[in-house]
């Protein structure tokens, strides 16, 4: 887990447990090892990669339309 300007974090709970804690926030789960706040998100790679900082983190085929939508309504 990374969080804003501090070092990554472990821990015990699943991604899902993330996901549904953040529901009904700007969070989405583009891929089955992230978990994006879609505050942060600086571009989008027409690859199917979504760039924060210096990281690129993979949008799955099958979540790309529905996050593509996502993103154009934020």
């Amino acid at each position: 887990m990374h969080i804003n300007n501090r070092k990554p974090m472990m821990s015990a709970n699943s991604i899902g447990h993330f996901a549904k804690m953040f529901e009904q926030q700007e969070f989405y789960l583009p891929h089955k090892s992230h978990l994006l706040n879609l505050n942060y998100i600086d571009k989008y790679l027409n690859g199917g990669c979504v760039v924060i900082g210096n990281e690129n983190i993979p949008v799955s085929r099958s979540k790309r339309a529905p996050f593509l939508k996502m993103i154009k309504n934020t």
